[in-house]
């Protein structure tokens, strides 16, 4: 003789089985994606605190580093005691700050691109060799030089 559930263990069954479909529309929502946080979209409409915009470029073509080193170089020449300075640009539709922070002895690139992913590259020690060598090549990594971290900024 088979016997049927009783009254408590039907109640037990549908509290796992709520619980359950309620952490399934929590994690279901949590993947949907979920707003950004405000700091992340200031991390490229403004310089960090700090630093000083010398100039905001427009659209630049190809390879815009030996521009805007030569740019920063110069400035730095001028003004020795500015050590945090800046240049805004954009390279088809990707909209960069370049940050060098000479005191502290660090090239930061903060770019998003036309699909809104935004990146941060850092290039630490040896600003102004680097500096120098992207004049002439293009390129913040001069041989023997440690390469540069890139972090996704929206983790």
């Amino acid at each position: 003789m088979k016997r049927g559930m009783n009254a408590s263990s039907k109640i037990l069954i549908s509290v796992v089985i709520a619980g359950f479909s309620v952490l399934l529309v929590i994690f279901f929502i949590s993947q949907m994606g979920a707003t950004r946080p405000d700091d992340v979209s200031a991390v490229i409409d403004n310089p960090p605190p700090g630093f000083k915009l010398i100039e905001q470029t427009g659209e630049l073509a190809g390879n815009p580093n030996r521009e805007v080193s030569r740019k920063i170089l110069s400035y730095n020449a001028q003004f020795p005691n500015e050590q945090k300075v800046g240049i805004k640009y954009s390279v088809k539709g990707s909209v960069t700050y370049l940050l060098v922070d000479f005191n502290r002895d660090y090239i930061e690139e903060r770019t998003t691109n036309s699909r809104g992913t935004k990146v941060r590259t850092v290039w630490h020690r040896n600003v102004t060799e680097r500096l120098r060598y992207a004049e002439e090549s293009g390129n913040f990594s001069p041989p023997g030089f440690p390469q540069p971290e890139k972090t996704n900024l929206y983790h």
